[in-house]
């Protein structure tokens, strides 16, 4: 038992690179400091979503979505914050995944 709590608390790091890095183009997106490619911002929201379902209030379409808001990116940071021991690089699926949670 003690080792599987061990686990659970245990940080990935490549897993939380991954999630920082699409955090970061949401930033970049709403701060508009710099030109981000659409499609690399589309992708972050999707990314994001899947993770942490929660689901973006921009705007979208058929392409994908475009326009993340302050807000997605704030709700998205705090679930990081709460979350971040959770996430795990999956190398079989070579993706992000989440630690499933003990039930007592």
């Amino acid at each position: 038992m003690i080792t599987l709590l061990v686990f659970l608390s245990i940080k990935d790091d490549k897993a939380c690179k991954i999630f920082c890095d699409n955090l970061a183009v949401i930033k970049e997106s709403v701060e508009k400091k710099t030109t981000v490619n659409a499609s690399k911002i589309s992708e972050a929201i999707s990314f994001l979503e899947q993770v942490t379902l929660i689901k973006s209030t921009s705007d979208g379409n058929f392409f994908g979505r475009f326009n993340p808001t302050k807000q997605d990116f704030n709700n998205w940071n705090q679930w990081f914050k709460k979350n971040k021991q959770m996430l795990y690089w999956d190398e079989k699926e070579q993706k992000v995944k989440l630690k499933a949670k003990l039930r007592h």
